[in-house]
């Protein structure tokens, strides 16, 4: 709760309903994993099965940028490794 001099107002906690909670959690997923996938093959960006596809690359840059914004390539591989994609940083 935030106190300011002069101020008498009382404040009341907010909380987030579950449902909407979940919501967003089911909305994400549904674009880091299925979009994601599926605008890799149609943007050409997939053109043959690996473990690199539109959902892989887009997480790896998604979690990676969120830990840190300034994320080097260093860090976008071990993240990449931490969801099952070893690339080296050279390619």
């Amino acid at each position: 709760m935030w106190h300011h001099e002069g101020c008498n107002h009382s404040h009341e906690h907010r909380s987030f309903p579950m449902p909407i909670i979940e919501d967003v959690a089911v909305a994400m997923q549904t674009v880091l994993n299925l979009v994601a996938y599926d605008l890799g093959r149609e943007t050409g960006f997939v053109q043959r099965d690996s473990k690199l596809n539109g959902a892989s690359f887009v997480q790896t840059l998604v979690f990676s940028y969120l830990a840190d914004p300034n994320a080097s390539l260093s860090d976008l591989t071990q993240t990449a490794a931490a969801i099952g994609v070893a690339i080296s940083p050279a390619a």
